[in-house]
């Protein structure tokens, strides 16, 4: 006996997201406003990535590994990345904003060619 295969259908949302409907000046004013928002994103992310080093360097620099019997390097970087485990997270959720903004940032692109292309009649 030969089974039948189900296909899955997409079903595509009955409402866009509002964003579908601007002009072409709201979207690029949109762009601009992602751009600055990025950009300080991603310098958030590098102030978080240097907090990191720093903490790491203190807590290398003035743990008394001895008095917490950690007495080999394995024991001493786990009980360094737990004391950072927070600052890593951090910086995942920082990549992951920066990630997200640059999606919208591809969307509006798409809709700004759209819109162009509309306009030349293509």
């Amino acid at each position: 006996m030969s089974e039948s295969i189900v296909e899955k259908t997409t079903e595509f949302p009955k409402h866009y997201p509002v964003i579908f409907d601007f002009g072409m000046k709201a979207l690029i004013k949109m762009k601009s406003e992602s751009l600055i928002i990025l950009r300080d994103l991603e310098k958030d992310l590098l102030k978080a990535e240097c907090d990191l080093a720093a903490e790491e360097r203190k807590l290398y620099l003035n743990t008394d590994f001895k008095e917490l019997g950690l007495t080999n390097d394995k024991l001493r970087n786990s009980y360094v990345n737990d004391q950072l485990s927070d600052f890593r997270f951090d910086i995942a959720m920082k990549k992951h904003e920066i990630q997200s903004k640059k999606d919208d940032i591809e969307i509006i692109d798409d809709l700004i060619k759209l819109n162009e292309l509309e306009i030349v009649g293509e």
